[in-house]
């Protein structure tokens, strides 16, 4: 009796700590799956000041408390799998852009980035890039890319 709950008892440990890593194309898809909410959201966040207000946020802050003042924005950001979102822009008078750290099953952190301007080649749909740090970068159409965060770079010269 006591081994067969100890083997039961491994058992559980060993798949409540093994964690599905996604390939990247599992990644993408699943971008394509989410794809018109992540759309609808953005929107949402752009056309109202004050949400978006919400969001001026540093990056790895979390979710705006909105849970109560947006809920249908919240309900969405949850099921997309969205753990962190951010509005910043690079100039008072220029375009947003939106970070979105996702919850996806993957051994790296996966960021979503949605910027308004179109002058990113990063964005273009099949662009791929990954870099000395094997940091890899998506672009996935649309004003969206996929950022795969593996090491921070660390040669930067002031």
């Amino acid at each position: 009796m006591f081994q067969a709950a100890f083997r039961i008892i491994t058992v559980a440990f060993i798949l409540a700590s093994c964690q599905q890593i996604s390939s990247p194309k599992e990644l993408i898809d699943r971008f394509y799956t989410n794809k018109a909410d992540l759309d609808s959201l953005v929107k949402k966040i752009g056309n109202n000041k004050h949400l978006d207000s919400l969001f001026y946020s540093g990056p790895e802050t979390g979710i705006p408390d909105i849970k109560d003042s947006y809920p249908n924005e919240f309900r969405l950001l949850t099921k997309i799998g969205i753990t962190d979102a951010s509005s910043h822009n690079t100039c008072y008078v220029c375009d947003r852009w939106y970070y979105l750290k996702t919850n996806w099953p993957s051994e790296y952190p996966i960021y979503l980035i949605y910027n308004n301007k179109q002058d990113s080649i990063e964005n273009t749909k099949g662009f791929y890039k990954k870099d000395k740090y094997k940091n890899e970068t998506w672009g996935l159409g649309g004003n969206w890319r996929m950022f795969r965060f593996v090491d921070t770079i660390r040669d930067i010269k002031f």
